[in-house]
């Protein structure tokens, strides 16, 4: 009895959830319980070579990103192979001294960025600046003078985090055009521009809460420089994006989607002719001028089926009754697997 009860108990809310998701569930099970134990692999549409304009935007932006990878953003700490408790002396020795390391770019030394630089310097005296300067990198603590901690940090860099990500929408957006990707473009773009959309907010976001979650400290006199070592995962991750996105595949060839306008004008016509035949049953004169046109049509038929000649032309295009309703019963089988 106690079971009994408990069952009670849930009667009303799972008759709730199965009333709400019950019509979604269940052509789902329907489907499961009818699949195909031997599926056929859908058919898809042969890939065309790239073309030239594709070929050079991927080599372009390929180029770029290398660029990127070889040359990262200039950071005072690891172009100069300081740990990020290094005394403040040796580092602006380093910074002011010396020449920047092979293998970086480096900030143009006007007036206006030494005074920023000193300005700089003078700021990384403080450690809680520099665990600000290992997250967020080099430009945001060097041109923002009033940011005072971590949230207006993360205000001015988030231009800079969103620019590489809104310039390889654009890319993306552009192999999609016709014009540029050829035949096959727009077809890709239809199936996965949503999905490269997504991707690319998702890693957008990922980055800004990262640099704002993520925390940093040192660890045995030095720590992990967040700003460099996201510019490589994600001058990396965009390298790949458009080559992958290139050689998806495209979407397997639909057979009744190209039948679906045949089939909606056979289901008008279908309409209008029973329409019609109403209104002429209704009519004595209409009907009586339908049933001998349908007598003659009758006969005529009759005579198309005894004349030899029409028999061999229909059995020579396949029209005869049994191949016709072979044909037709192959046809919605396989139309039916394809749903």
């Amino acid at each position: 009895m106690s079971l009994l009860a408990t069952l009670q108990s849930y009667q009303a809310p799972a008759l709730l959830l199965l009333t709400i998701f019950g019509p979604s569930l269940l052509p789902r099970l329907l489907r499961l319980f009818r699949r195909d134990p031997n599926p056929r692999p859908p058919s898809r549409p042969p890939r065309k070579p790239l073309s030239s304009t594709v070929k050079l935007i991927l080599a372009l932006h390929t180029a770029w990103s290398i660029y990127s990878l070889l040359f990262p953003p200039y950071n005072i700490f690891s172009t100069h192979s300081l740990p990020i408790l290094a005394p403040n002396d040796l580092v602006r020795a380093k910074v002011l001294g010396q020449p920047r390391t092979t293998g970086t770019t480096s900030p143009a030394t006007t007036s206006e960025t030494l005074t920023l630089t000193e300005h700089l310097l003078s700021r990384l005296a403080n450690l809680d600046t520099r665990y600000l300067y290992a997250r967020f990198g080099h430009q945001p603590l060097l041109e923002c003078l009033w940011c005072q901690n971590i949230n207006d940090y993360l205000l001015v860099s988030i231009p800079s985090i969103v620019l590489p990500y809104a310039v390889r929408a654009v890319i993306l957006g552009v192999l999609g055009w016709t014009v540029v990707g050829g035949e096959q473009a727009g077809t890709r773009a239809n199936r996965w521009r949503s999905t490269t959309g997504w991707i690319l907010v998702t890693a957008g976001t990922a980055e800004v809460g990262a640099k704002y979650l993520w925390s940093v400290r040192a660890v045995e006199g030095d720590c992990v420089h967040l700003a460099s070592v996201i510019h490589i995962i994600r001058t990396t991750f965009l390298l790949l994006l458009p080559i992958i996105y290139t050689y998806l595949p495209l979407p397997s060839a639909n057979p009744l989607r190209s039948l679906l306008p045949a089939l909606s004008n056979t289901h008008s016509t279908l309409r209008l002719t029973s329409l019609a035949r109403a209104a002429v049953s209704r009519t004595p004169a209409l009907r009586r001028i339908w049933s001998i046109a349908g007598e003659e049509g009758a006969e005529q038929a009759a005579l198309a089926r005894e004349d030899g000649h029409v028999r061999s032309a229909a059995r020579a295009l396949g029209l005869e009754a049994p191949e016709v309703r072979e044909n037709a019963g192959r046809w919605i089988e396989e139309g039916w697997r394809g749903m």
